[in-house]
């Protein structure tokens, strides 16, 4: 099996690859809340995997957030944020990136 190389940037519209970046709904001290990814192309069915995290959120010790997903279409998907010590968050990205199966 060969090795994959990448000598450019990847555009977020393949119905293989995808990738994203939001501004996050940021929950407030242990509350949750719902980002909607909607995809630029429909993926044939919801048999990809995806992965987000969080980035540029402020303070530094509000690092404890949760991220799960759910109701994942081919063209949508809802990404869960909760904080489990108490502590606002502020600022942030939600960057998620879905490979197809």
């Amino acid at each position: 099996m060969g090795k994959v190389t990448i000598n450019t940037g990847v555009t977020n519209s393949g119905t293989g690859f995808q990738h994203i970046r939001i501004a996050s709904c940021l929950p407030a001290g242990n509350t949750t809340c719902t980002d909607t990814i909607t995809w630029a192309s429909a993926f044939a069915d919801t048999n990809y995997t995806a992965v987000c995290t969080l980035d540029a959120i402020a303070p530094v010790n509000a690092r404890d957030v949760v991220l799960t997903t759910d109701l994942k279409a081919t063209t949508t998907m809802h990404v869960r944020e909760r904080t489990l010590n108490g502590t606002a968050v502020t600022g942030g990205n939600l960057d998620c990136i879905a490979i197809h199966d």
